[in-house]
């Protein structure tokens, strides 16, 4: 090769990037473009590429996404349910321990005890009271 062709190539190659926008500022600019989701469920794209690969696969897709859906739906409604027998057994065993407190409480004042009556019937109000101010503690 010619001293003359090397000049022209220099000239073209120097021309071609005088003409590229990103090679102007002497650097290269990348644009990097992501996209994601989430959910059972694929795209459509995604979906119909699943489908012309093994046919019925979207069908068999969606069925799983609804069959998960009311699996969680029916575990929620049970958790549901059982706190709330939960809370009710709790409130049946407080009245009767409470009512069996003051049972005990009556008993012991017409027995002739009128100092231990007092004090088995304010421990039961006490404690009674120190419930509904402070509460229960949920885990």
């Amino acid at each position: 090769m010619s001293k003359t062709e090397k000049k022209k190539r220099k000239k073209n190659s120097l021309a071609e990037k005088d003409q590229d926008p990103a090679s102007q500022n002497g650097s290269n600019n990348h644009i990097i473009a992501q996209a994601s989701y989430s959910g059972p469920i694929p795209r459509s794209s995604e979906l119909a590429g699943y489908e012309s690969i093994v046919p019925g696969a979207a069908d068999r897709i969606i069925r799983m996404a609804e069959k998960n859906q009311n699996d969680h739906s029916n575990i929620t409604n049970r958790s549901l349910t059982a706190n709330m027998i939960y809370s009710f057994l709790g409130q049946l065993f407080a009245l009767v321990a409470t009512l069996a407190s003051f049972y005990t409480t009556i008993r012991i004042l017409e027995a002739g005890y009128p100092v231990a009556a007092t004090f088995s019937g304010g421990i039961t109000v006490c404690g009674l009271a120190a419930v509904f101010i402070k509460g229960r503690k949920i885990d």
